[in-house]
């Protein structure tokens, strides 16, 4: 019988070291802006038809921005939501990552990937994560200002 891998991340802006908060956060926001699947990119390509149809050119070329580099993403096999997900990291089975250079990320996904984590995994995770730690943000401000 296998021994259940051990994954520990940093859930909070108390606990996380502010390169990691900040570099989870940008990555979330590249998800989140451009897309990282098929399903996103065919989400682009709708609203620039629109915007198209609507004669917004702005809105079409910046649609058409995102949707490049969502393919670009897709194309390399480049999840942000992935990176965003081995930024919060901390070990694996009692190993530390501390690398979170892309390449030292890209490590930890590969790591994580040996021991069946798979991407579904990833997003559930991040979202928590992602959760926790907007409570935690709210908390520390209220916190703060009314102090």
């Amino acid at each position: 019988m296998s021994e259940q891998p051990n994954v520990v991340f940093y859930e909070d802006i108390e606990t996380a070291p502010h390169q990691r908060y900040f570099k989870f956060n940008n990555y979330l926001a590249m998800a989140a802006e451009t897309g990282e699947n098929w399903e996103d990119l065919m989400t682009r390509i709708q609203r620039a038809n629109k915007y198209i149809a609507s004669d917004d050119k702005e809105s079409a070329f910046r649609e058409n921005s995102n949707m490049l580099m969502a393919f670009s993403f897709i194309k390399n096999e480049f999840s942000p939501t992935g990176m965003a997900y081995a930024v919060q990291v901390k070990s694996i089975n009692g190993v530390e990552r501390n690398d979170i250079t892309e390449t030292g990320l890209l490590e930890t996904l590969d790591e994580l990937n040996k021991i069946g984590i798979s991407f579904s995994d990833f997003k559930h995770e991040t979202e928590r994560i992602k959760k926790k730690s907007l409570m935690s943000y709210l908390y520390s401000l209220k916190k703060r200002f009314l102090d």
